[in-house]
């Protein structure tokens, strides 16, 4: 799976506004810092980092982006820890999931006849 069509899956699973205009300038915009969902964009830059993710249509893997999270989670655990971003974090971590179980879902158009 591309991170591209990673943005697309969250954004349809997490029912957030995660795309703006492309897949392209959303990556530009987390990678800058400047995306408008401030916790989630931040939590989409831990996986561009630890990834090294510096184009839309690089190909991610699911073990990689649950690790690049899982620093913040850990940190978010504490009593200090703030509750939204804990919560968006587990709600990320399981659409991740979801999103590479349904890619793996769906049947190789080759093997269809």
């Amino acid at each position: 799976m591309t991170f591209a069509k990673l943005l697309l899956f969250l954004q349809n699973i997490l029912q957030r506004p995660i795309l703006i205009d492309s897949p392209s300038h959303t990556l530009e915009l987390i990678a800058s810092e400047k995306h408008p969902d401030m916790m989630l964009a931040e939590m989409l830059k831990l996986m561009l980092d630890w990834c090294r993710i510096s184009d839309a249509e690089q190909p991610v893997e699911r073990a990689a982006l649950i690790n690049a999270l899982g620093p913040m989670r850990l940190k978010l655990m504490g009593d200090d820890g703030d509750i939204h971003a804990y919560r968006l974090i587990g709600q990320l971590i399981a659409a991740v999931d979801e999103a590479f179980d349904l890619e793996a879902s769906k049947p190789d158009p080759s093997e269809l006849h």
